[in-house]
């Protein structure tokens, strides 16, 4: 239900609404949308799902894209705020779910999500970050 005409969170709103109107009491739906925009940005909105993760290429930091809202379907009257953030050649932003968070290690704990303080030093693709959280998992 997102509205090409809309702004990111007028749409991710406007999705609440129609899931507040027809999901059972109790349901609720997690999300992050990303919109990349032709000059490098990204807009953001965050509906209480995992925070993605960013990688600076330019000193190799990682930071957090807190959420901006609350979960869809617990209250048709929510508004949602959106961020816009502008990429650097290189930059990475690394999308999950909680599936990778909560997947079990050897031994039988949450993986979790911490960054590293050296993190940065081995992910420098998508492909590094598979890699990195697989090795993390145990």
């Amino acid at each position: 239900s997102v509205a090409p005409a809309l702004r990111p969170e007028d749409s991710i709103a406007h999705a609440n609404r129609l899931i507040c109107e027809d999901a059972a009491y109790g349901m609720f739906v997690s999300l992050c949308y990303m919109q990349l925009a032709n000059t490098g940005g990204v807009t953001y909105v965050n509906a209480g799902h995992n925070p993605p993760l960013l990688l600076r290429a330019g000193d190799g930091s990682f930071r957090e894209l807190k959420r901006t809202g609350i979960v869809l379907g617990i209250d048709p009257r929510l508004g949602y705020e959106q961020k816009y953030l502008e990429l650097d050649p290189g930059d990475l932003i690394v999308m999950y779910t909680d599936g990778v968070s909560e997947t079990l290690n050897s031994d039988e704990e949450e993986f979790g999500i911490e960054i590293p303080d050296d993190a940065a030093e081995h992910i420098q693709t998508v492909g590094d970050a598979v890699k990195f959280i697989s090795e993390k998992q145990g």
